[in-house]
């Protein structure tokens, strides 16, 4: 004996009334609607020509893209008249509206915020770069804090007063030739000047000059101007001339 169909026809009416219950529990703004329209046989067109609803918005209500929609309160109004149209709730669209809306906001604060997975790694837009990991940050700011350094120690010299340390001759110095001998180091220092006479030094700052002297006392005048031009050190040294 075969089964019976009226039962078969009975059990299957549940499984699709089930199924139907599930599917509206489930389903979106955007489906409901649809479902609503074409379950009256209307088209977009014909919905906006009963409502004065724009035919854009109806498409992206259906769509689901609600960052075509206009502002909230337009947006309730254009789902008040639809669910006069079709005998819906009004009240429940609202809240599908919302709660989608409060979804997708959800959704894209998680997309930049990095997941427990992948500690270790960066997120970009949303996305995780395999490349980059924390041994690669680590030799990035190590190679920025030494250019950091650089710049600021170099900043610095540019900066400083310039400095002069001439180790001979010593004051006083009492000579019985015509010249002497000035030999010394300047820091810090672009052009160092011997009685106004511009004098070679090396990479180094080493300098030596030769002076010549007249009978007497002389007053041997050095000046050093810093790398930016703006500051200069003076140092006087007297050398005593004596036949």
């Amino acid at each position: 004996m075969g089964p019976n169909p009226v039962l078969f026809m009975l059990k299957k009416k549940k499984q699709i009334q089930k199924m139907a219950e599930a599917e509206e529990k489930n389903s979106l703004l955007g489906e409901k609607l649809k479902a609503s329209r074409r379950q009256a046989n209307f088209t977009l067109t014909k919905i906006s020509e009963l409502t004065g609803i724009n035919i854009r918005y109806l498409e992206a209500l259906e769509d689901g893209r609600y960052e075509f929609l206009p502002p909230m309160a337009y947006v309730k109004g254009i789902l008040k008249k639809y669910s006069r149209l079709f005998g819906l709730d009004e009240k429940e669209l609202i809240a599908l509206l919302e709660a989608e809306q409060q979804k997708e906001k959800t959704a894209g604060f998680k997309d930049v915020i990095p997941s427990l997975k992948s500690r270790g790694r960066f997120v970009f837009f949303g996305k995780i770069n395999p490349k980059i990991s924390w041994s690669s940050l680590t030799i990035g700011l190590l190679v920025f804090l030494v250019i950091a350094i650089f710049i600021g120690y170099q900043l610095k010299n540019f900066l400083a007063q310039p400095e002069i340390n001439l180790l001979a001759p010593p004051e006083g110095f009492i000579t019985a030739t015509s010249s002497v001998d000035l030999e010394g180091y300047v820091r810090y220092a672009r052009v160092l000047k011997i009685n106004s006479r511009n004098v070679y030094f090396d990479d180094k700052g080493y300098f030596k000059e030769t002076v010549n002297l007249t009978e007497g006392p002389n007053i041997i005048e050095l000046e050093a101007v810093n790398l930016m031009g703006n500051k200069n050190s003076l140092l006087k040294r007297t050398v005593i001339y004596q036949k």
